[in-house]
């Protein structure tokens, strides 16, 4: 049988380094299980002001990179690989990824979520080729660039400001009347203030425009059902997340 290890984590998040961190702290021997960079959501956020205990200047890369370290230095073991399946009835409990199978007396399942899709027409083919779910990782590519944000919530207002710091106009569609928004009202006032967003209110992405780069989006008013193409290069989608398979 392969090594068998007192705790197996399930996800490389916040929830699952902490995990980690406490696990190898008490001398158990402790494995995460993580099939990227260690970090979750988290990691994809530039600028993290509202972490307790951290204020501004903090990053999600940065914080959750602290996280990490801090459970290596405890002797957590970081695996990286995709996990395909579980045997919870075996003895001991039994994790099959595509790279190997692990073995844990215990496990902590910490997966996380993943981003919601729009489901709209070109989403998929111009993923990664002008759609992304990810201000940090992708916006240095729009440098200069129009973009389009879909959503109102903390997250989509949040990277919208960021994007503004590499975009030449970032757009935010919103569902909602105008100055309505989900996000927290200390962001949507600081972003009203961001003389690179535009708004556009009462607006749903009806499709994603392009051959082989994003062009435009088709938007639809919701009050009057008027649909316009809206010229872009990059279309930036924060309308919450799922849960994690």
């Amino acid at each position: 049988m392969e090594k068998v290890y007192d705790l197996l984590v399930l996800g490389g998040g916040p929830a699952g380094l902490a995990a980690g961190m406490y696990g190898a702290r008490a001398r158990m021997n402790t494995a995460i299980l993580e099939k990227g960079r260690p970090g979750g959501q988290a990691a994809t956020t530039e600028d993290l002001e509202n972490y307790p205990g951290f204020g501004r200047g903090t990053t999600g890369p940065g914080l959750t990179q602290a996280m990490a370290d801090h459970a290596r230095e405890f002797g957590t073991q970081f695996i990286a690989d995709n996990i395909v399946s579980l045997d919870l009835a075996a003895r001991p409990k039994k994790v099959v990824g595509r790279k190997g199978e692990y073995y844990g007396k215990a496990i902590v399942y910490a997966l996380g979520a993943e981003p919601r899709l729009l489901k709209v027409t070109g989403e998929g083919k111009l993923r990664g080729k002008g759609v992304s779910y990810c201000a940090t990782c992708d916006a240095d590519l729009f440098e200069e660039l129009d973009v389009v944000v879909v959503g109102s919530g903390d997250a989509a207002i949040e990277e919208a400001e960021y994007l503004s710091k590499f975009a030449e106009n970032v757009t935010v569609i919103v569902i909602h009347g105008e100055g309505k928004v989900d996000a927290n009202q200390v962001s949507f006032e600081r972003a009203l203030k961001n003389p690179k967003l535009k708004w556009v209110w009462n607006s749903t992405v009806k499709s994603i425009n392009g051959e082989e780069l994003v062009e435009s989006v088709t938007l639809r008013n919701i009050k009057t059902g008027a649909e316009t193409d809206y010229p872009t290069n990059g279309v930036f989608i924060f309308i919450g997340y799922s849960k994690a398979e």
